[in-house]
């Protein structure tokens, strides 16, 4: 029951975190968080994400893609 407690407390954290962003942002956070639930066959602990991860991917939503003329 305490396991389960602190992983929602993480996952409120995560969620307040992730309202900083913007709604695109958000949402390609969120399909990353579904694509580690798949791969962990919807383990509980991989429905959070790290504040670094989070803003992981949000780097490299607006980092340009280097493309050749």
């Amino acid at each position: 029951m305490e396991m389960q407690q602190y992983l929602q407390e993480q996952q409120l954290e995560m969620l307040k975190h992730m309202r900083n962003f913007h709604l695109d942002d958000q949402s390609a956070i969120l399909e990353k968080i579904h694509q580690q639930m798949e791969e962990a066959n919807f383990e509980s602990e991989a429905s959070v994400l790290s504040v670094e991860q989070i803003q992981d991917i949000v780097r490299r939503r607006v980092s340009p893609v280097f493309q050749p003329r």
